[in-house]
């Protein structure tokens, strides 16, 4: 008997995650991960009992990658500002999903009912932790006019509605986000 490769399940969702980015998410499937590691299909079936479950870590990955993948993306990371902050996550959002759109959308939505209903909340755990980042920069942006603003919105609810804006503008004209951003400063900067 030949010698048998070792593989884990970080091994298996790396693969099955270059893949996806390299050929589209319709590209993963056991069989293809299984073949592209080396190993035998019930190797795969040790860590993921399903097509499914493999898609949706490879799509978490995907949302790990948007939001940790740059360092711009790091409230801590400069004192640009709230705003600046909220358009480099629009922009980094907007060109990591220019390929999950036309390539990875199709192939998610013929999951099944739970897979689609696990891979939304992975999902909504990402936008989350976005959330968490926008919140840390509006408290290190010392610019803002807090009195005039919290006296209307908290920041949970401001940081809440940024990110609709942001999530729900994905593929919007340059000049309509360009347009929500400057609204954003006047609303929040005194004027100078």
């Amino acid at each position: 008997m030949g010698a048998h490769r070792s593989i884990d399940a970080a091994d298996i969702l790396e693969t099955a995650y270059r893949l996806a980015k390299e050929q589209g998410l319709a590209s993963v499937s056991v069989r293809s991960v299984a073949a592209a590691c080396g190993v035998s299909i019930g190797s795969i079936y040790n860590y993921y009992p399903s097509k499914d479950s493999l898609i949706i870590d490879v799509v978490g990955v995907f949302w790990q990658e948007v939001i940790h993948g740059s360092p711009d993306l790091e409230p801590d990371c400069d004192n640009r500002g709230f705003v600046d902050f909220a358009e480099r996550a629009a922009s980094a959002m907007d060109e990591a999903l220019s390929s999950f759109r036309s390539d990875w959308l199709p192939e998610i939505h013929a999951l099944g009912m739970r897979a689609r209903a696990e891979g939304k909340e992975r999902e909504s755990k990402s936008f989350e932790h976005m959330r968490q980042g926008l919140m840390r920069a509006y408290e290190k942006d010392a610019a803002i006019d807090r009195a005039r603003i919290e006296k209307e919105i908290d920041v949970e609810q401001l940081c809440s509605l940024v990110l609709k804006s942001i999530v729900g503008a994905f593929g919007a004209s340059r000049e309509d986000r360009t347009a929500f951003f400057s609204l954003l400063r006047a609303a929040l900067y005194p004027s100078v």
